[in-house]
C-alpha cells in the first residue's frame, strides 16, 4: 500500500504543476525548466480571455523583463528595479525588445563574468555566450528573444558559472592557505598577496553570512594588516596594524573555533615581524591521554 500511494504522489504532482500554463503541454521539452522557475516565481505568466493561466513561450520579450527574470534566478524574492540596477545586472529597464547581444551582456553583468574587451560592445559577452551553448552560432546578435529562449539562456549561464555556497567559501579557504604560505617566502612579492587578498574580497559579497564565513572575513583582515606591515616594516602604524591583526584572529576564533590552528600560524608570522611578546591565539584544547599508574610502577 505505501509503495502505491508513492507512485500516486509521483504521478500527480507534474499534473498539477503542469496545470498551472494551459498553454505548457506534459510533453513539452523544456517543461522541467518552466517548472523550476514557476516555482520560483520567476515566470508569472498572466490570464487569458478563458481564466486560465498561460505564459506564452513564443512571445518575445523586452529587456526590463530578462534583467527582473535574471535576478529572480539568482534568488531575489520579487526583485525591483531598484534591486536589479544595485546587483549592477542593467543599466535602463527599458521595454525594448530582448535580443541575443542583450541577454549576453545581461548574463555577463549578473554573474560578474569577465570578458574580452572589443571593438563592439557585444562580441565578448556573445562569444562567452556560444561556448557555453546558452545561445546558438545561427543567432544574430540582434535577433529577438523569446520567452523560451530566455530562461533557456538564463538557466544555461547560471549552470556554467553560478558557484555553490560551499565552492565559493572553498575559494576562499585556498587563498587564504596560499596568502599564509607567500607571507613568509621571500620571493613572493606583495602584489601577488594583494591579487588573491583582493579576489577574497570581492568574492566575498557573494557568500551567504554564516558563523564560518564571519571567521573567514576576519582572516582576510588580518592578512590585510600583516600584507601592510611586509609592505611598510619600518612603520610606526605597525604597532596598532598587530594590535588590529591579533583582534581580527581572535574575533575569527569566537566565530568557528575550527580555524586556530589556521589563526595560530598566522599570529606566528605576524610575531615574526613585529616582535609581538607572546601569541595570545590558544591552539584547541586536547583531551590528556589516561595514565595507568599501575603499568608506570612497573
Amino acid at each position: 500500500m505505501k509503495f502505491e500511494k508513492i507512485i500516486f504522489v509521483l504521478c500527480f504532482l507534474p499534473v498539477q504543476i503542469f496545470a498551472f500554463f494551459a498553454d505548457v503541454q506534459p510533453d513539452d521539452p523544456d517543461l522541467s525548466l518552466i517548472v523550476k522557475y514557476e516555482q520560483q516565481n520567476c515566470l508569472r505568466g498572466e490570464i487569458n480571455e478563458n481564466g486560465e493561466k498561460i505564459v506564452n513561450l513564443k512571445n518575445l520579450v523586452t529587456k526590463k523583463e530578462a534583467c527582473l527574470n535574471f535576478a529572480c534566478a539568482l534568488g531575489v524574492e520579487n526583485p525591483s528595479i531598484e534591486d536589479v540596477q544595485k546587483m549592477e545586472i542593467c543599466g535602463e529597464l527599458s521595454d525594448e525588445n530582448l535580443d541575443f547581444a542583450i541577454i549576453a551582456k545581461i548574463a555577463t553583468n549578473a554573474l560578474k563574468i569577465p570578458t574580452e574587451k572589443t571593438e563592439i560592445w557585444y562580441e565578448g559577452p556573445m562569444k562567452i555566450a556560444t561556448e557555453i551553448g546558452a545561445i546558438d552560432e545561427k543567432n544574430l546578435p540582434k535577433n529577438s528573444v523569446t520567452r523560451r529562449e530566455m530562461i533557456k539562456i538564463i538557466d544555461t549561464f547560471l549552470k556554467n558559472f553560478r558557484k555553490t555556497n560551499d565552492e565559493k567559501i572553498g575559494e576562499q579557504e585556498k587563498n587564504l592557505m596560499k596568502m599564509r604560505d607567500f607571507l613568509v617566502d621571500e620571493k613572493t612579492k606583495n602584489d601577488e598577496i594583494e591579487i588573491l587578498l583582493l579576489e577574497n574580497l570581492i568574492g566575498a559579497e557573494k557568500i551567504e553570512s554564516s558563523e564560518k564565513f564571519s571567521a573567514i572575513q576576519n582572516l582576510n583582515s588580518t592578512i590585510g594588516q600583516i600584507l601592510q606591515i611586509r609592505k611598510n616594516p619600518n612603520s610606526k602604524l605597525n604597532e596598532r596594524r598587530r594590535e588590529l591583526a591579533q583582534i581580527f584572529l581572535q574575533n575569527s576564533i569566537e566565530n568557528f573555533p575550527d580555524v586556530a590552528p589556521f589563526s595560530s600560524d598566522l599570529e606566528a608570522i605576524l610575531c615574526i615581524m613585529t616582535d609581538c611578546p607572546s601569541l595570545v591565539i590558544p591552539l584547541p584544547e586536547m583531551d590528556e591521554p589516561e595514565i595507568d599508574a599501575e603499568k608506570i610502577d612497573e
